[in-house]
């Protein structure tokens, strides 16, 4: 793959999407040898590097297109990283890592930025990963009901929590994101509002079969922001609907339609909601992320304006080297290998303000450079990629308050990946109006349904493969 990054970055980055369900399904599984999971979640960064020699490469032979407004803020977050390192004192090994790791979304953009795309292809392709993530919940509904999988449910809240193949029930809901946005992005397209209603039920059922609890907050706001990043027109099509929901026949499929709903997962977010208000309200001091956030505040101000250092506090790549950190304000981990979610915090407290203050103009000017290509015409692609963009990146930014999800590599593939790609294809729209039309004829019927039977293949090769390594 590392090959095929320096000579088809298209094609790598579409099997590399692929392989990333294919990770997932693996890298939490107990039984297989430490070296051959600790290849199987170092790959993609691997990749990533392939494609970022490639791109550079190709950048400077052809001087041209301009970089993303937005990453010149990364960039300066990233030069005040190595100002905090040398005054931390922190290693080069800890300095790359940490800053590599913090700054992963953007060189995914980056990436994105620069593709040749093929509009038809990726179509076809975004239809095949909707399949695998309509896959995956099947797989979550299957472990629910008591079907014996490799990968094992959790008991949360008093109640089962879904994993999917992901084995872990946040990991799950978290990718589930990804679908959501690709739902959103598949909307905005004339006549493929049935797909995106699948592939939105879907992952929305998904989320409350994991009881990821974040999500119930971060989904509720980044389809706020969804919202009001529509054009003024579908707005306004959108309150139309209040003056259906008004009579009489659809008032009463409303109304059993909550009934449903409440009935089959009432119990459900009863017991997610009081479990969730016990551990974060009532047990808030007891709370590992309480503690994290309490001692970034105390190396914000022993460190005000460059922090702590990169991979010093918070981070996953702190873990890794082993950071001092901790100890100098009396914070212990209860799993030494594991990472405490609050990035918020961790950034703050490594880079200091002036970090801070440059990765949140990072994401300012990202949804400043998306509004408007969301807002531009609904029969185009970066359209929809640009809505889904912004609704991932909302969702990303209070997730990141508990979660580590910027160093994400499934989430930040997909999310930055495609945000990169609608800048690209909007560029493009400058000198080529007809670049990123949508056309229905990109899936026939004959592509859609080999699209399924693939991601039904492939998920059946990875309840094999990962059942053989149990």
């Amino acid at each position: 793959m590392v090959g095929l990054a320096l000579w088809r970055p298209e094609l790598t980055v579409m099997a590399l999407g692929a392989y990333l369900f294919i990770q997932s399904a693996l890298v939490r599984l107990d039984t297989l040898p430490a070296e051959l999971t600790m290849a199987l979640a170092r790959a993609d960064e691997i990749v990533l590097a392939a494609l970022l020699v490639r791109t550079a490469a190709w950048w400077l032979m052809a001087g041209r297109p301009p970089i993303p407004t937005p990453l010149w803020a990364l960039a300066a977050f990233a030069a005040i990283g190595v100002v905090s390192a040398v005054v931390n004192g922190v290693g080069p090994l800890g300095m790359a890592l940490g800053i590599f790791l913090a700054v992963k979304a953007g060189l995914w953009l980056l990436v994105g930025s620069f593709l040749r795309v093929n509009v038809r292809t990726l179509a076809r392709y975004a239809y095949f990963i909707g399949a695998l993530f309509v896959g995956a919940v099947g797989i979550a509904a299957l472990q629910v009901i008591g079907v014996a999988l490799p990968w094992e449910t959790t008991p949360r809240a008093g109640v089962f929590a879904a994993t999917s193949i992901w084995n872990q029930h946040t990991a799950f809901g978290g990718s589930l994101t990804v679908a959501m946005a690709l739902s959103v992005a598949a909307f905005r397209l004339p006549g493929e509002w049935l797909s995106a209603a699948i592939l939105g039920v879907s992952a929305a059922a998904g989320i409350l079969l994991s009881t990821a609890r974040r999500l119930l907050v971060s989904v509720a706001v980044a389809i706020v922001a969804v919202v009001v990043a529509l054009p003024a027109g579908e707005r306004r099509r959108i309150r139309s609907w209040r003056s259906v929901v008004r009579r009489p026949a659809a008032l009463i499929i409303l109304i059993a339609v909550i009934g449903v709903t409440a009935v089959v997962i009432g119990p459900r977010l009863v017991s997610v909601a009081t479990y969730t208000w016990d551990r974060y309200v009532v047990d808030l001091a007891d709370r590992d992320r309480y503690r994290l956030y309490e001692g970034a505040f105390q190396l914000v101000q022993e460190s005000p304006i460059v922090g702590r250092g990169p991979a010093t506090y918070g981070s996953y790549a702190s873990v890794v080297v082993d950071s001092p950190a901790y100890e100098e304000v009396g914070f212990r981990r209860r799993n030494p290998t594991m990472v405490v979610g609050g990035q918020m915090g961790s950034l703050a407290a490594e880079y200091g303000i002036m970090g801070f203050v440059a990765f949140a103009a990072f994401l300012v000017l990202l949804v400043r450079a998306l509004l408007p290509i969301a807002r531009g015409a609904p029969s185009t692609v970066q359209a929809g990629l640009a809505l889904g963009g912004i609704f991932m990146v909302t969702d990303m930014v209070v997730e990141s308050v508990i979660n580590p999800v910027f160093s994400n590599s499934f989430v930040t593939f997909f999310s930055f990946l495609g945000i990169g790609v609608a800048l690209t294809l909007h560029r493009a729209a400058q000198s080529d109006p007809h670049a990123g039309i949508w056309d229905p004829a990109f899936l026939t019927r004959r592509w859609r349904a080999a699209a399924v039977a693939g991601a039904v293949l492939l998920l059946v090769a990875l309840v094999a493969v990962a059942a053989i390594a149990v």
